[in-house]
């Protein structure tokens, strides 16, 4: 069988007909993400039961409530986190223990960020999308009897596909990818509200025999607060240029690619920290004895909060 060259003005107007459509993609799906971020601003309440499941693992339950003007209840079997307003409570379910701190501006789209709830926290601050990249429009689906439109965009080293429901425009559930790890968020009950829940749903009362701790203590720690770690101890040697043992220590995407390397909520199976706290393979670093246990414990921590960004 031969095949005819295409005529030049075909030739020509292929590309240009392909970059159009791929135009059109990053335009809709602009628009798309434009459109959810716009109606969660003007919401009144919101609420949600989820399922949360860091791929390959079981999912879990969660309930969430976001109501104006600075209203947050978000529960999953291990951990609570609500506001009132005025106080952020967090409780450890497993340790029994919480901590109580002053709500800022910032507070609830923060909290609201957290991997599991992500893509709703524009409920409280609209700009937490402003720097979002590469946003297009993907396929069409259903999601749990829902017909929804994807859009897929990357923010902060990670990336996002909404799940958006086709009447609604506002996601339903989204996945998440960073570095090797996923997770997958959907909503069995999903409602947006124009009145403000009642403020009654936001009181907080501590189980029986609950302590009361520091706030820092209580924090989840994210890839922020280990990196200077990384960079005054290992960055030397576990660089871009020079990867020692093929590794990279100089970004989240870097370390998190490296398989076993770091298991989000398992730091006695993540090779990084039986390196660093000398109790499996190759004591890191190899010289200079071990990192301030401050260090050692800062690295505990945030693989077992979930090795998140």
């Amino acid at each position: 069988m031969q095949f005819k060259a295409l005529p030049l003005t075909a030739a020509i107007a292929l590309p240009c007909a392909l970059a159009f459509a791929a135009a059109l993609t990053q335009s809709g799906g602009k628009q798309a993400l434009d459109g959810h971020v716009s109606k969660l601003a003007s919401a009144q309440a919101l609420t949600a039961k989820l399922t949360a499941q860091r791929l390959p693992g079981a999912p879990t339950e969660w309930t969430v409530q976001f109501s104006r003007p600075n209203y947050l209840r978000i529960e999953s079997p291990t951990h609570l986190w609500l506001s009132d307003g005025k106080s952020l409570y967090s409780l450890d379910k497993a340790k029994n223990r919480y901590a109580v701190e002053v709500v800022a501006s910032d507070t609830c789209a923060k909290i609201a960020g957290i991997d599991e709830t992500a893509g709703w926290a524009a409920f409280f601050d609209p700009k937490v999308l402003a720097d979002a990249k590469s946003v297009t429009l993907g396929s069409k689906r259903n999601i749990k009897g829902n017909a929804t439109q994807e859009v897929t965009y990357t923010l902060g080293g990670k990336t996002f596909t909404l799940y958006l429901d086709s009447k609604l425009g506002i996601a339903r559930g989204f996945s998440l990818k960073s570095g090797d790890a996923e997770s997958l968020i959907l909503s069995s009950e999903f409602a947006v509200l124009d009145d403000a829940l009642d403020a009654s749903a936001f009181a907080f009362a501590p189980p029986a025999g609950a302590t009361k701790i520091d706030p820092s203590v209580a924090r989840e720690l994210s890839f922020a607060d280990v990196a200077p770690i990384f960079m005054r101890n290992c960055s030397s040697c576990h660089n871009s240029s020079r990867l020692t043992g093929g590794i990279d220590l100089t970004s989240y995407a870097s370390i998190m690619k490296v398989s076993g390397l770091v298991r989000p909520g398992d730091p006695d199976n993540s090779i990084l920290y039986g390196a660093v706290s000398w109790t499996r393979g190759r004591s890191m670093p190899p010289s200079g004895g071990k990192l301030p246990q401050s260090d050692i414990d800062a690295i505990r921590k945030w693989i077992a909060d979930g090795a998140k960004n």
